[in-house]
């Protein structure tokens, strides 16, 4: 019962990331009129950032996520 009960919950959890992504694309095509695929390159560089984080720096799973979303969007302002 706890398998089924993690791969529901993985399944909700991928599910929503994609609903962010593609809310995000989609309200920057709505307003700008400009399609923005930089916003996927964002998505993809928080992910492996975060990943890099909890693996290899060895960090805490909310410290790291705090810290690729924070880098991610000093990125995005610079860019």
């Amino acid at each position: 019962m706890s398998v089924l009960l993690g791969i529901l919950v993985d399944g909700f959890s991928y599910g929503m990331i994609l609903f962010m992504i593609s809310v995000g694309l989609s309200v920057t095509m709505g307003l700008m009129r400009v399609i923005n695929l930089a916003h996927g390159g964002f998505a993809l560089l928080g992910g492996a950032l975060a990943h890099w984080l909890t693996a290899v720096a060895d960090l805490n799973y909310f410290v790291s996520i705090t810290l690729s979303v924070l880098a991610v969007m000093l990125v995005a302002v610079v860019m």
